[in-house]
């Protein structure tokens, strides 16, 4: 989903697609599909339950509640980067680093726009990942003039359309694309499903 925030990069119809299709080679008899809430009972032998996740600030790196809602977030964030002249990616993970891949190689490196990349350990990636390949993220961003800004706390106090950040490069920056951590999403009664340490029973 990061390369939708490029305006122009995927057309709307190939950043969705219906899921209902997907499923028609399946027997009837064995397989329902059924969109929204389920209105009758179901016989199962076993049950999967699969609690959708949500970006912070409505992110359109996964569904913002519906659709629609979803493409016109994702057309407002294109318009934003579109009239930006600097654009501040914050987190350092996969989504953060391949965000600030993608608009270092549209505007960085062709000095349309100072793109800044914020994370909060030396280098991108959680310690998980090997170090060749977090320093080797590193190297190309930067070939791409996405400038690495590790170590960096951020604070957000808008200002009309700019957002001030600390301690790397300009001032202020207009818009910032939060990259940090998609929150699973639970339903109202989740205390019969998450204990109190936030996994699941």
């Amino acid at each position: 989903m990061p390369r939708v925030v490029v305006p122009g990069e995927i057309p709307d119809k190939k950043i969705m697609y219906p899921l209902e299709p997907t499923f028609k080679e399946y027997p009837q008899e064995k397989f329902e599909f059924v969109p929204g809430s389920a209105s009758g009972p179901f016989r199962t032998t076993t049950l999967f339950i699969a609690t959708r996740s949500s970006a912070k600030d409505d992110m359109p790196w996964k569904v913002v509640c519906t659709a629609n809602n979803t493409f016109d977030r994702i057309h407002a964030l294109q318009k934003q980067v579109d009239n930006a002249e600097t654009i501040v990616v914050a987190g350092g993970g996969l989504t953060g680093a391949e965000t600030a891949g993608k608009i270092g190689y549209q505007y960085g490196r062709k000095g349309k726009k100072e793109v800044y990349f914020i994370y909060n350990n030396e280098l991108p990636f959680s310690p998980a990942v090997m170090e060749s390949v977090s320093r080797q993220t590193k190297v190309e961003l930067e070939r791409m003039k996405s400038s690495s800004c590790p170590r960096r706390p951020w604070q957000r106090r808008r200002s009309g359309t700019e957002t001030p950040f600390l301690n790397c490069g300009t001032p202020t920056t207009q818009p910032r694309l939060l990259c940090a951590g998609l929150p699973a999403d639970y339903w109202h009664d989740a205390q019969y499903f998450i204990c109190a340490e936030g996994q699941a029973r």
